[in-house]
């Protein structure tokens, strides 16, 4: 049964800190933070899921129906297993990603109809997907391949935490 809850103080706390430390243009947006918890009929644990995928948590900009009824203006639900599986590093980057995803539209103290900070969502530098099968069938011609050696490739691609390891000459 899914289930939704108020994060508690210390998630709280961590996310004020990472709106202070990252986002200082977010600090009049009111965030409501809540963990998602869905559990199988025999209490085994199930991820939260966007469009089929796993995914550690969401974000959405409230509309103005939610904020007419007193709602804040952006929405964080975040796995509550993801969560609890994470160190607070990880819980930190996450709220970070999603905090991100968050942008003030025109001048920093633009307001809507309702006195609240103009906001939109804002789309990822970068994303992966395909399908392996695909990958292997094509080789160099398919689309995930392409993708992917365009990502790799990239002049800005820096990535802190991940190796990345020279490929050796062909012989």
């Amino acid at each position: 049964m899914k289930t939704f809850e108020q994060a508690n103080k210390g998630a709280a706390d961590m996310l004020a800190r990472v709106v202070a430390d990252y986002h200082p243009g977010l600090d009049e947006v009111d965030v409501e933070f809540l963990f998602h918890k869905d559990e199988k009929a025999n209490g085994e644990a199930v991820r939260m899921r966007v469009a089929g995928y796993a995914t550690p948590g969401v974000v959405k900009i409230l509309g103005p129906v939610d904020r007419a009824l007193g709602h804040g203006d952006v929405r964080i639900i975040v796995c509550k297993t993801a969560w609890d599986d994470m160190e607070q590093p990880e819980q930190r980057a996450l709220l970070d990603h999603l905090l991100t995803r968050v942008e003030r539209v025109g001048e920093s103290g633009d307001l809507d109809e309702y006195d609240r900070p103009k906001l939109q969502k804002r789309r990822a530098d970068f994303r992966l997907e395909g399908f392996r099968e695909v990958a292997e069938r094509h080789g160099e011609h398919a689309v995930e391949v392409r993708a992917l050696e365009r990502f790799a490739n990239s002049p800005q691609l820096w990535l802190p935490g991940l190796d990345v390891v020279e490929p050796k000459a062909a012989a």
